[in-house]
């Protein structure tokens, strides 16, 4: 049982840490910027990242714009994935 909890601890902590190399990976205001568009966040919506891809003809905006939005949805995945192993270390502990 210790050896799970041991276990438990790691994986959410190279969870986290992998969580918070990926919003550092993602630059989706700076892809913004880039292109004359002002954000008012450095972590702009889902939704207005969507709204450009749809309406951009630049290929290469649009590839920015894909990858930023990958970048979040895997950052979203490890931010679950290690609060799954916190909260299971949290009732295995207590």
């Amino acid at each position: 049982m210790e050896t799970l909890k041991i276990f438990l601890a790691i994986f959410c902590f190279c969870f986290f840490l992998i969580s918070v190399v990926i919003t550092l990976l993602n630059n989706s205001a700076s892809v913004f910027l880039n292109y004359g568009i002002f954000v008012q966040s450095s972590y702009p919506p889902t939704s207005l990242i969507k709204h450009h891809i749809k309406d951009t003809s630049d290929v290469v905006f649009e590839k920015s714009l894909r990858k930023a939005l990958v970048l979040r949805r895997l950052h979203e995945l490890f931010i679950i994935f290690s609060l799954i192993c916190g909260i299971s270390l949290a009732i295995l502990t207590f």
